[in-house]
């Protein structure tokens, strides 16, 4: 019987990995992982709607207003919202787009031009569609008038502020502005007042008065 001497060193033949080939493996394993992330990454569709503006159309209308818009949204192929919000808020509710006039050349209606105060509702800056028939005739008179200039004469009625009132009627009186300058009408030629309260048209403390005294009058 063979004796097997403990005291004899066993001659292990354990391959060791150098560091730096174990490094090397390990990152190009990262490397690989990292690109196959991406990849995946590439075959997911992109948002359609990413980056989209709630109330679209704020683009300037070709000629007439489409008045394709929803009544809370904005008009397809009309104008940017010609309003500075209502009642003081931040937030800058559409005017109804309506069907358009003018052909998309720059005509307008000629017999519209004899209309020149626009109405407004209680505490708002919205044109309502026929009003913004009547702004784009004007506006579009004065682009071919250059040596004419207009102002925008903004009104609230009697309720609230003296201050709030005058902030409302500028408002107004820019809102309307907003036609005109799309149209083509800046500068020296297009200019606007508010004059809150101070100048009613109507004398009076009750609902018909205050109808008659929230306005823009378009003075050339």
């Amino acid at each position: 019987m063979k004796m097997i001497n403990v005291n004899k060193p066993i001659n292990s033949s354990i391959n060791t990995v150098p560091v730096s080939s174990a490094i090397r493996f390990l990152s190009l394993l990262l490397l690989g992982l990292t690109l196959s992330a991406c990849s995946s990454n590439q075959n997911v569709p992109a948002d359609a709607n990413a980056g989209a503006v709630t109330g679209g159309g704020v683009q300037q209308g070709q000629g007439g207003q489409s008045g394709a818009g929803h009544p809370n949204a904005g008009a397809g192929g009309g104008y940017p919202y010609p309003n500075a919000g209502a009642g003081g808020s931040n937030k800058v509710p559409p005017y109804n787009a309506g069907s358009g006039s003018g052909n998309g050349n720059g005509s307008y209606d000629a017999s519209l031009l004899n209309k020149k105060v626009i109405y407004f509702d209680y505490d708002s800056t919205r044109i309502n569609p026929d009003d913004l028939k009547v702004i784009t005739a004007h506006a579009r008179y004065l682009a071919k008038q250059s040596g004419r200039s207009v102002r925008l004469e903004g009104h609230a009625d009697e309720r609230g502020s003296r201050e709030y009132n005058v902030a409302l009627s500028v408002r107004r009186a820019e809102a309307v502005a907003r036609v005109f300058r799309l149209e083509g009408s800046s500068g020296t030629r297009l200019k606007t007042i508010g004059y809150g309260e101070e100048v009613p048209a109507v004398l009076g403390h009750n609902s018909a008065s205050w109808d008659k005294n929230r306005r823009v009058e378009i003075k050339y």
